[in-house]
């Protein structure tokens, strides 16, 4: 049974690693935009003054060495939301998933 996982910017952290783990399926295709590519586990130090200061420390990456911090999940297949079609009600992402899944 076919499966889709939306992603955009805003995906990351978690969602990047679930959306990683999804897309090892072969039933399984990502449409949308490419995640944040903010995922790892996170790193807090202080600094002088008191200032907490975090990163990710650890670099993530598929299985066959494809990175995905700073690049973000790359969509199988490309679609985002537009000004106008966020002004007429749409989510075309969304439909591009339903079109895809009913072919």
């Amino acid at each position: 049974m076919p499966t889709v996982v939306l992603i955009d910017e805003y995906t990351q952290s978690a969602a990047e690693t679930f959306t990683m783990h999804m897309h090892q399926s072969p039933f399984t295709t990502i449409i949308g935009g490419n995640s944040s590519g903010a995922d790892g586990v996170i790193t807090n130090f202080y600094i002088p003054g008191g200032r907490l200061i975090n990163f990710t420390g650890m670099a993530f990456a598929y299985q066959d060495g494809r990175q995905v911090q700073r690049i973000g999940i790359v969509p199988d297949i490309y679609s985002k939301r537009t000004l106008k079609g966020f002004q007429k009600g749409k989510d075309e992402a969304l439909e591009r998933a339903v079109k895809y899944l009913q072919k």
